[in-house]
Formats: C-alpha cells, sequence, structure tokens
C-alpha cells in the first residue's frame, strides 16, 4: 500500500485549517494555507472524504479529511495514467492519524463517488426511507453509486490533468448513511388481541437469549410482561412466520439506501417462570417449586445439592427435556426433613414430568416423622392429576437405623402408592441389616415398604 499520503482535516465553515501531517496549528492569516503548502511541495492531487452530515472522530459538521498525493509517486499504468490506492479514513494504518466516523442514529454503509437528490419515477422528492416527502415530512435523501472497495479500487490521474493546487479536488467519495430500522414489538393482551409494547430503533435486533449461568432468558430490548416468559416471535400477526435469528433491515449496497423502514415483530408468551437447565448447579440455584425447567443436556448432582425446597415442598411446575430428547439427571442425593419427601415432597395436580431419566438417586429417611407422612424416592405424595409421561427412575430408598416408630407410609417411587407409568425395579430399599431394633420388608410388586420396630 502506497504510503507516501497527507492528511488534511479542513473545517470549510471557519478561516482555520489544521494540518496533522505537519503537527501544527495557527491562525490563516501568519503563515501559508495548508494547501499553499503542499502545493509547493508538489502535492497537489488531493482526495476528499465527506462525512455527508456525519462527523470524524467527534469533530463538527462541515470537516472533511482530505488526503493529497504527489503525482510523481505515482505509478504509470499501460495507458499512462498515473494511480495509486486510496486508504479508508478510519484503516488503522494511519495509526493516530485515523478517523473513525460515526452519525446518531445511523450506520455506515460505504464510501461512494457519487450522489444523487433521491426520486422517485416521477420526480417525486424521497426521504432516506424512499417515502415521499411531503408525506413524511422529512428531508430529501440521496441515492449514491459507485462504492468504492479500497482493496481493489485505484485513483486514477490523468497527467495532463493534474490540477495546480490541492484546493481542487480529483475525486470526492461520499460517506452513505443508513438510518437506523424501527422495530416493533407486539405482544398480545388476554384475549390474544395484539398491541404496540415497545419501540426500538437499532441497527439490528438481537433475539432474547438463554443465559447459561442462571438459566434465565435475558430479553435484551423486548419489553417483558409481569408473569410471563417470552416464548417464540414472530414477523406475522398469524404467528406463521417465526423470527429464528438477529433482525437486520434490508439495504441496497449499490445505490447505499435503505430498504426498510420498520419492522413488526409479534410475539407469544408462556405462563410462569420458565428456565433452560444445561448445569445442574442452576437448579440448585433458581430453586423454584412453580418453575418450569426445560432441560438441555445430561446433569450430574454428584457436586451440587438437590433443593431442600424440593425434597419437602409442593411442586407446582414442570420438568421436561428439550426437543424431543429424553435427558439424564444423575446422582441425585436427598434426605428426609419434613412429613412428606422424596426428590419432591408432594407432586400437585399441576405439576409435570415429562421424558426425563431420574439415574441412580438416593433418598434417605433420617428420624421418620411423628406426624402421618408419606415418603418415597420420587416424591412422598403424588395426586392423580399429576402428569408423568415417558419417566425413568433408578436408585434407592435408605432407611437409616435412626428410624422412629411413626404413622408414616412408604413406598419405593411415591409414598402414597405405585404408579403403573413407572417400572419400580429398577428400585432398591437399603438398611441396617445388622439392626436388632428395625426390620424392613419390600412388596416388589406394588412398592410398599413395611417397617417393623422391636418393642
Amino acid at each position: 500500500m502506497n504510503k507516501k499520503i497527507k492528511s488534511t482535516v479542513i473545517k470549510i465553515c471557519a478561516a482555520i485549517l489544521l494540518l496533522l501531517a505537519a503537527g501544527c496549528f495557527t491562525a490563516c492569516s501568519k503563515w501559508d494555507t495548508p494547501y499553499k503548502t503542499l502545493d509547493k511541495n508538489g502535492y497537489t492531487v488531493s482526495v476528499r472524504f465527506d462525512a455527508n452530515g456525519g462527523s470524524f472522530a467527534g469533530s463538527p459538521e462541515e470537516v472533511y479529511v482530505i488526503d493529497v498525493f504527489n503525482v510523481n509517486n505515482m505509478k504509470e499504468d499501460a495507458d499512462g495514467n498515473r494511480t495509486t490506492p486510496l486508504i479508508s479514513p478510519d484503516d488503522p494504518v494511519r495509526e493516530d492519524k485515523a478517523f473513525g466516523i460515526s452519525k446518531n442514529g445511523y450506520y455506515f454503509a460505504g464510501w461512494y463517488s457519487s450522489r444523487t437528490p433521491r426520486v422517485d419515477d416521477k420526480g417525486n422528492a424521497l426521504d432516506e426511507y424512499g417515502v415521499q416527502t411531503v408525506i413524511s415530512g422529512k428531508n430529501q435523501g440521496y441515492t449514491y453509486s459507485g462504492r468504492w472497495d479500497f482493496d481493489k479500487d485505484l485513483l486514477k490521474v490523468d497527467p495532463s490533468k493534474i490540477p495546480e493546487s490541492s484546493e481542487e479536488n480529483v475525486l470526492t467519495l461520499y460517506a452513505a448513511w443508513i438510518p437506523y430500522t424501527v422495530y416493533e414489538i407486539y405482544t398480545p393482551d388476554e384475549n390474544g388481541n395484539y398491541t404496540l409494547a415497545e419501540t426500538i430503533s437499532a441497527i439490528e435486533l438481537k433475539l432474547p437469549e438463554w443465559n447459561e449461568k442462571t438459566g434465565k432468558i435475558n430479553l435484551g430490548k423486548f419489553p417483558a410482561v409481569e408473569g410471563k416468559t417470552l416464548d417464540k416471535i414472530y414477523y406475522d400477526r398469524e404467528c406463521t412466520s417465526e423470527v429464528t435469528g438477529a433482525v437486520k433491515g434490508e439495504v441496497d449496497y449499490e445505490s447505499g439506501t435503505s430498504l426498510t423502514q420498520s419492522v413488526k415483530l409479534y410475539t407469544t408468551w408462556l405462563d410462569g417462570n420458565w428456565y433452560h437447565i444445561s448445569k445442574a448447579d442452576q437448579i440448585y440455584k433458581i430453586n423454584d417449586l412453580e418453575g418450569h425447567y426445560v432441560i438441555t443436556a445430561d446433569l450430574d448432582f454428584s457436586k451440587t445439592m438437590w433443593p431442600s425446597a424440593f425434597t419437602t415442598g409442593t411442586f407446582k411446575g414442570s420438568i421436561t427435556s428439550a426437543g424431543e430428547n429424553t435427558y439424564k439427571l444423575s446422582n441425585i442425593s436427598a434426605t428426609q426433613t419434613a412429613e412428606n419427601g422424596g426428590l419432591f415432597g408432594k407432586l400437585d395436580a399441576s405439576a409435570s414430568i415429562k421424558n426425563v431419566i431420574f439415574e441412580n438417586a438416593s433418598f434417605t429417611i433420617g428420624n421418620g416423622s411423628r406426624k402421618p407422612s408419606t415418603y418415597g424416592l420420587l416424591a412422598g405424595t403424588v395426586v392423580a392429576e399429576t402428569t408423568l409421561e415417558n419417566v425413568s427412575v433408578s436408585g434407592k430408598i435408605v432407611i437409616s437405623d435412626s428410624c422412629l416408630p411413626g404413622s408414616y407410609v412408604i413406598g419405593l417411587l411415591f409414598g402414597n402408592g405405585y404408579n403403573g407409568q413407572i417400572d419400580i425395579s429398577s428400585i432398591e430399599c437399603e438398611y441396617d441389616e445388622n439392626s436388632t431394633r428395625i426390620s424392613v420388608e419390600v412388596d416388589k410388586q406394588t412398592g410398599d415398604i413395611k417397617l417393623t420396630f422391636a418393642s
């Protein structure tokens, strides 16, 4: 790349010139202007970068970056023209003389060698979105051509037409600005009618993502709905065209113009708090008895505690594997601390467990309870309306020698009876066979465990 280049930043609206190449700053009346200094040294070929309403490095508007060249340092092509590559104002090769470019509410589409006021086929003025200005009330936009490729394109100059002064630019490149797309987010009311909930202006709109650390969804700029969790996003009100990736307005880079003024997005929501679980400790930290847990990987609890609230409380949420998978929750250990207990104290009518394998789970009954109680490996109590589909349980009920006589019922799977949907043959009962105080009988047909205490 030709580095024999000088850069000058010029503010047209004031009688002040800043010559970066020389690193000096002074009033024009006391010294030659940068143009005169450059001309004396043979740098009469200049290219102007016009920010076109934007700004360089936060500078005021109407400030330009101008690169100047000495024709004698430019290469000659087969046609006798002098050529040189150009360097974009923000190229790192400029080091401390690089200029970032920005415009609030817009993103940069590129540098173009030509711009013309934007009009329709009938000559009506159009704004930057392609809408007639008489309708939108906005200023007329531009259509661009000649998008400059700094890796391939060369500046070509006819030696016979070299300007006498660098003040006369041989080429002006205009920055094309694409206005941020307006994203309209719609949410349904209780009757399923959609209303506008949020308006967001951005280059592109990233979709909400599930947080791998917390298991919760990060909505980002999307609005929240109390008591609900975002499910899916669609382009249409009928919810037939699902959005699966980041959304960005369409741009015609040939003309440097926006083809998308706004995008409407329609959301659907699930009742309650939903979590995507990929690590065992997420369940322990969330500890939500009414939460809905979508398992996305096999979970090993050998180094993670099972939530005590699950063991003693009433679970009203759901646990299911993502997609068509059946994931394992393995090496879970829980201990009785209340009247009803198991991996779950009680599975409520609203509880649902689907497509999950509980493998090598263990529930220990310690002191039992003086109150009427029920215990089982999966749950102390399960009501008839609980949903259990494609669930497998293996492990053991551990009866401690310190277990005291009481009014309670113990089952391998559930304390209040055997549920025929789940095979109990892989569940064992472990206890101290040498105990002279307690004896245990297990009915593998029903899953019932009978304890007999010595008088």
